[in-house]
């Protein structure tokens, strides 16, 4: 669901036959905003790209809403505050991201935070979007790869 209660699914986000990225975070979880930093300088370091990138959250609006304000993300924010997309995707920490191939199958997940996940996705999205690989300063993140809290179900109130 988009942020203005617009109902989405998966199948809506194909990006006329390029492949595009699915970003977990944990609106539960200090992990996912760490990655969040990393993630969203990488995303914005390659521009208008072929593949889009959309955040799924476990947040509701308000809470999905004060993200987009405080991280300035490069994507679109999706809600699945009752854990369907998540879940179906096999995440259960945060933060994760899902490659989907231009045939709509999974190409790639990778599981948790580290400079070694992101040296590996950053190869990947250069290589979609026909790019020169761009060197990050990954040192901020761990060196072994950490996994955030793991997803629970938003609940009326909460925030």
């Amino acid at each position: 669901m988009t942020i203005d209660g617009r109902q989405i699914f998966i199948r809506d986000l194909r990006n006329q036959g390029a492949p595009f990225f699915l970003y977990f975070i944990n609106d539960r979880d200090n992990l996912s905003s760490r990655a969040s930093t990393e993630i969203n300088r990488m995303v914005r370091g390659y521009g208008k790209s072929k593949a889009k990138w959309y955040a799924i959250s476990n947040a509701p609006a308000d809470r999905a809403r004060s993200y987009v304000v405080e991280f300035k993300p490069p994507y679109q924010v999706l809600m699945d505050d009752h854990l369907s997309t998540i879940q179906a995707f096999g995440i259960q920490n945060a933060p994760a991201v899902v490659m989907i191939d231009r045939e709509g199958k999974v190409a790639k997940i990778w599981k948790g935070f580290s400079g070694p996940m992101l040296k590996d996705l950053n190869r990947t999205v250069a290589r979609v979007n026909g790019k020169r690989v761009r060197w990050y300063d990954f040192s901020r993140a761990p060196s072994v790869t950490t996994f955030g809290e793991p997803f629970i179900q938003s609940r009326p109130g909460a925030g």
